[in-house]
């Protein structure tokens, strides 16, 4: 949904969401031949599992035009991911005498926010400058609880359970500039990042609690220029420096 304050100034909302249901199942056997070939003892493997995936995300935007050639625009994003999922195990002998049974419970909670705000200026006909501001927080709350049915009690299985949260910042300065002369045609750019994340993993009876944060700020200059040889073909060289981030996986 679009608003017109006036001929200058739009703001925007968009509204997103997702909702996943998913059930399986899985059904394995591992037979064990003795040297005369013959089946010397299998066992039979069901796994069940239950997930639920809610996403929800808000933005709010806004554009303005502070005149014929300079530009404002401003965006906030907010993002909650909800993942729940259920897991059963059931191992047994086929002869007899060995059944297995173990189930876990593993939720997730993220939540995501970002703001930033880009300022364009058409400086010449042929040279634009921008620059902006952006910052991005986030949260993370994983718990892995599994149990052990030993008679007719689940029992938790501290080897495995634990909860890990973790919660980053970034904040960011960039400027650009944009320029074109005859065939030839560049872009320098400058980039200040500064980092802050601390993380949280829960102990329990058997394993140790622990944690750890680190603050960093770094430049991240960037450009590339390109030359027009004709309307089909060109020459570009780019040079930037560049950070990685390890990924979480859902």
């Amino acid at each position: 949904m679009d608003y017109s304050v006036s001929s200058k100034t739009t703001i925007g909302l968009v509204l997103g969401g997702i909702a996943v249901s998913r059930k399986g199942g899985n059904v394995g056997t591992a037979t064990w031949l003795n040297p005369a070939g013959a089946t010397d003892s299998a066992i039979y493997t069901t796994n069940q599992s239950n997930t639920q995936l809610r996403n929800g995300s808000i933005n709010l935007n806004a554009r303005h035009a502070i005149s014929a050639t300079q530009d404002l625009a401003a965006d906030f994003d907010w993002l909650h991911y909800n993942i729940a999922s259920d897991q059963d195990y059931d191992n047994k002998l086929a002869t007899g005498g060995y059944d297995e049974q173990s189930r876990g419970n593993i939720p997730t909670i993220i939540n995501i926010a970002s703001g930033k705000i880009d300022y364009t200026s058409k400086i010449a006909k042929d040279l634009t400058f921008q620059s902006g501001w952006k910052s991005s927080y986030s949260k993370t709350d994983n718990t892995a609880t599994y149990q052990n049915l030993v008679g007719t009690q689940w029992i938790e299985d501290n080897n495995r359970n634990n909860r890990f949260l973790y919660n980053e910042g970034i904040h960011a300065l960039y400027s650009t500039i944009e320029s074109k002369y005859k065939k030839i045609s560049y872009q320098l750019g400058l980039r200040y990042e500064y980092t802050s994340y601390n993380a949280h993993q829960f102990g329990n009876t058997v394993q140790r609690d622990s944690a750890f944060s680190k603050n960093y700020g770094g430049f991240f200059p960037s450009g590339y220029i390109t030359f027009q040889t004709d309307t089909a073909n060109s020459f570009t060289l780019n040079a930037d420096r560049r950070i990685d981030r390890p990924i979480s996986k859902i």
